[in-house]
Formats: C-alpha cells, structure tokens, sequence
C-alpha cells in the first residue's frame, strides 16, 4: 500500500507539471486570439474557445492535488479498516 501511496505523491507533482505546461500554452493561445480579434475582422469563437481551455487548465491545476491527496486519504482509511 506504501507503494501506491509513493506512486500518487509522484504522479501529483509529474500531472501539476504537465498541467502547468497546458496552463501556459492556453493563456498563451487565448492572448494571442484575443490580439488577433482587436487587429483583425476575426470570430470571437476562437478566442472564446481558448480562454475556456485556459480556464478548464487553471481548474485542473489547482484542484489536482486536492484530488491526488483525496485518493490517499481513500488509501489509508481503507487500509486502516482492512488492518483492524
């Protein structure tokens, strides 16, 4: 069980490192859209899509751990009532 609980605690920092890789690319693409739009004649669907994304992104980052921790606590509540 130690092993799995190991195994969260390294995916929780691996998946806050991805996701803040998709946080910065889909600020990035949203900025870029919405500059395009000032500047051009374009849709505001592109521009809303991106900044939708950058918001699920930012979601996404800052309840991950909350869930990975979540999940041990699941862990170790199991394994308790299994000991006893």
């Amino acid at each position: 069980m130690n092993k799995t609980i190991n195994m969260l605690y390294q995916f929780k920092d691996f998946g806050r490192f991805v996701l803040k890789i998709f946080l910065w690319l889909y600020s990035f693409i949203a900025i870029v859209f919405c500059i395009m739009i000032s500047f051009t004649d374009k849709s505001y669907f592109e521009a809303s899509d991106a900044i939708f994304k950058a918001l699920v992104a930012l979601f996404a980052y800052k309840a991950f751990p909350y869930f990975i921790d979540w999940c041990i606590k699941k862990i170790r509540v199991n394994q308790s009532l299994t000991n006893n």
